[in-house]
């Protein structure tokens, strides 16, 4: 599914359903490739997810920015706080808990 910025506001993501609702006179038959997208508007082109150890690190994506003309995803990767690290480790020892329960 394509992701577009708006403009005037830099609001991030908007999905086609989102333009159509100021643009009503775009046909629900464009879609996709044929979708035409109000000078109010811009396509964000979609990048990789970075790697990132997931037992340590989260990846969030951020507001896209505009690399050489064009409207491009970014991404940030942090270290889990603390607290994201003991609430993982308590959703582990459930998991654990219930495996164990049902013998799997």
């Amino acid at each position: 599914m394509s992701a577009y910025i708006k403009l005037s506001t830099l609001e991030y993501p908007r999905h086609e359903g989102d333009i159509r609702l100021e643009h009503p006179e775009i046909q629900e038959s464009q879609t996709g490739d044929t979708f035409p997208c109000p000078n109010t508007y811009a396509l964000v082109v979609p990048t990789d997810r970075p790697a990132f150890d997931g037992a340590t690190q989260t990846a969030q994506e951020q507001a896209p920015l505009q690399v050489n003309d064009v409207w491009t995803q970014q991404w940030s990767v942090r270290d889990l706080t603390v607290q994201e690290l003991e609430a993982k480790a308590l959703e582990l020892a459930e998991i654990i808990k219930i495996k164990q329960k049902f013998g799997a």
